[in-house]
């Protein structure tokens, strides 16, 4: 899909690079497989009147109508980066604590009466057969050796994920799509389907939605081999209070709604940051600064902590919106799911096929 199929430039990178509500915490593992950077957040040259950010550079003011390009130094980004890290991230118990990993996935807490079972179940009766061996892991290692399951990519997939229970949602808010299928007439195999945006914005919030998530929604009827093992052993560990005291549910960084979406997703409303003058002995020239904390005293006598406002990336000038694509664009979907925009040559393309 080209950019211009998008509503800005920033729509095509938040999904081929989708932030996580627990990106902060993943900076902090000592395994990151999927290193993500920190929250950035940018300023036009007018900052001081206008007291508009985003978090993406291509962004344009609204009310200067610049390029708000120029980096913003963010305190909470640093604190974050250098929490304590001895309690552990997402499990609780620091190194003091040793697990068992089976080839499957599944993950317990370490005890010599469980380690008896599991060497039974596997047929290894008689330990003294068995040696125990020191072995580093790093990221790469750890994608070289993780068993991924296959995943078909087709709309038999997403299916469960689209349906919803009836006592789950309310007839008044159950919206229908309609496409145009092609099928192939001897086994009704969709070969592939033209649709409006509306379709494929459902389709790209799969790419925003945690993979857990979508085997929750889907009722856990997807299969996902050992990953789905991984899934139920972490809902069993002692996790951290900060954890355990999330919200239930699929939870979205802010400015992730999409025009369609999968039931049950809720989208954060963004947090309310200030602005005010920061110096220090790495940076002697005073630059503007964030913070989220409303009670910070500034470092300046004559300066004042004053509330911004943060830019979706997604409009144009207007306050907040909807989907990432272009109103009434239409595309191709294959079976595979590769999403074109639609075109009379590329039609026969896919009918010939």
């Amino acid at each position: 899909m080209r950019i211009d199929n998008f509503r800005s430039e920033a729509c095509k990178r938040m999904l081929l690079y989708p932030k996580s509500v627990r990106d902060v915490q993943c900076q902090r593992l000592k395994v990151n497989i999927n290193p993500t950077e920190g929250e950035r957040f940018f300023k036009c040259s007018s900052f001081s009147n206008c007291r508009l950010c985003s978090n993406f550079s291509t962004s344009r003011c609204r009310r200067c109508g610049n390029l708000m390009k120029e980096e913003i130094y963010d305190e909470s980004q640093v604190k974050a980066a250098e929490d304590n890290m001895q309690n552990g991230v997402f499990v609780s118990g620091g190194a003091s604590t040793t697990f068992i990993i089976t080839d499957d996935m599944e993950v317990s807490v370490k005890s010599t009466g469980l380690v008896l079972e599991r060497l039974k179940s596997l047929g290894f009766a008689d330990v003294s057969k068995l040696e125990e061996r020191v072995v580093g892991i790093g990221s790469k290692e750890f994608c070289l050796d993780l068993d991924l399951p296959g995943v078909t990519k087709s709309y038999e997939t997403i299916r469960p994920c689209m349906e919803s229970k009836k006592d789950e949602v309310e007839p008044e808010k159950v919206l229908l799509l309609t496409i145009n299928a092609v099928v192939r007439k001897k086994d009704m195999k969709i070969l592939f389907v033209d649709c409006g945006d509306d379709f494929v914005e459902l389709l790209l919030s799969f790419l925003a939605v945690p993979l857990e998530s979508v085997w929750e929604i889907s009722g856990n009827s997807i299969t996902l081999g050992c990953l789905a093992n991984l899934f139920r052993s972490f809902k069993g560990l002692r996790v951290n209070q900060e954890t355990k005291d999330s919200k239930v549910g699929v939870v979205l960084p802010c400015f992730y709604s999409f025009k369609v979406e999968l039931p049950g997703i809720i989208t954060l409303q963004p947090l309310v940051y200030y602005r005010y003058v920061y110096s220090s002995f790495n940076r002697p020239a005073p630059i503007y600064a964030l913070t989220r904390d409303s009670n910070k005293i500034p470092y300046f006598r004559n300066d004042k902590l004053v509330p911004v406002t943060l830019v979706d990336p997604k409009s144009h000038g207007n306050d907040l919106c909807s989907g990432f694509l272009k109103k009434e664009t239409k595309f191709t979907v294959s079976d595979d799911l590769v999403i074109t925009p639609m075109s009379s040559c590329l039609l026969a393309e896919e009918v010939a096929d």
